[in-house]
């Protein structure tokens, strides 16, 4: 892609409060006409990075591109960059109309091209009939709406979004998630949302920026980031994971054989990069790639004994909870008929296993990555 191609480019752009580095020299290129979300944990540098992009705080260090210029020290009100934020942020003496053509009036916009915009907009959003009414007398999920119709109004290049649906209940963001998404793509505007929430994420963007401790660990769409994670937090905070520790006992060109913790079990894995023999080694495994069974499985699949803590069938498969010998606890997502009764109950031993294939390795790990499960 090139430069002519990109909406925003960031290069080593770095904040620092004090001795504290909050955002750690990202570099990140966003499409004309993307989605792309920010994705991490409380203060992983992910709103600040979007702070940065509007104008409403400074890099320390690095710069900040739009449409092919530098914006460092140029104002908000002169970025042509729309924000919503997670409070709606209306007037609540002004009616929807009035809110939404506000920005348009602060710009001097004659009024005839104001009401054609406000009306295009309504449409836009689908609050033709709401265009009358004060925001107390609407839905926090209608309100949310006309903040994202103030931001589109004045056609932005770039719309920024901080967690605008986190406030909502599960239902209605939903609702609003599909909303965005179908939204993005009637409207020739590149957009950049900010949330902790990776279902969120994986349903509304196009591709995922990654953010750990003010870094950006891995950039890439839903399905790269799930089923390719770069390391362990990436595999920990995308998607729900059953993580496994032990040491390489030998290693060849086809993959490793690793003893897990407690000595008794070992499995085989592919081999990952800066592996050695004798050293510990992180494994995970999605869990609708396990299985469950009674009786240990064919040799050619790892297996792990262990005890069924929870057993609950969902329909199209059963979902358990599988503590092992060692203390860990396996998540496993088992596709059965949906006719035949569960016959692993709680209390039961068994085995999980999964093939080789499957299995993804880390040799370079922190135990805290692998607690941190997005909520």
């Amino acid at each position: 892609m090139s430069d002519a191609d990109n909406m925003l480019e960031l290069s080593g752009v770095t904040r620092r409060f004090g001795d504290f580095i909050a955002v750690d020299g990202i570099d990140l290129d966003i499409a004309r006409g993307e989605f792309l979300t920010l994705l991490g944990p409380s203060g992983s540098g992910k709103s600040t990075t979007l702070y940065m992009i509007a104008g409403f705080d400074h890099p320390s260090a690095g710069d900040v591109r739009i449409n092919g210029s530098s914006v460092v020290g140029v104002p908000p009100n002169r970025r042509n960059v729309g924000m919503v934020f997670q409070r709606y942020s209306l007037f609540p003496h002004m009616t929807v109309r009035d809110n939404i053509a506000f920005p348009l009036s602060v710009r001097g916009v004659p009024r005839t091209r104001i009401r054609e915009r406000v009306d295009e907009t309504l449409r836009l959003v689908r609050l033709e009939a709401f265009a009358g009414r004060k925001p107390a007398e609407l839905s926090g999920g209608q309100q949310q709406r006309v903040a994202l119709a103030r931001a589109l109004v004045y056609e932005p290049r770039l719309l920024l979004m901080d967690e605008p649906l986190s406030a909502l209940d599960r239902k209605l963001r939903e609702e609003l998630q599909n909303e965005i998404r179908a939204l993005h793509g009637r409207i020739d505007t590149t957009i950049i949302y900010v949330t902790h929430d990776q279902e969120e994420a994986l349903r509304l963007s196009d591709r995922i920026a990654v953010f750990n401790h003010g870094r950006i660990v891995q950039v890439g769409d839903g399905e790269t980031l799930y089923r390719q994670p770069r390391d362990s937090f990436v595999a920990s905070f995308i998607g729900m994971s059953s993580f496994l520790v032990g040491e390489v006992e030998t290693l060849d060109d086809a993959g490793m054989d690793v003893c897990l913790e407690g000595g008794e079990t070992r499995v085989r894995a592919p081999r990952c990069d800066g592996v050695e023999q004798g050293a510990p080694v992180l494994l995970m495994v999605r869990p609708e790639k396990a299985r469950v069974t009674e009786a240990r499985p064919d040799a050619a699949v790892n297996a792990v004994r262990g005890t069924i803590r929870e057993a609950t069938f969902l329909g199209d498969n059963v979902s358990y909870t599988v503590d092992t010998a060692d203390g860990r606890e396996l998540q496993v997502k088992d596709a059965q008929d949906p006719t035949a009764p569960t016959t692993l109950r709680r209390g039961a031993e068994c085995f999980v296993s999964w093939a080789v294939e499957d299995t993804h390795a880390f040799a370079d790990w922190q135990p805290d990555d692998i607690s941190q499960q997005a909520a």
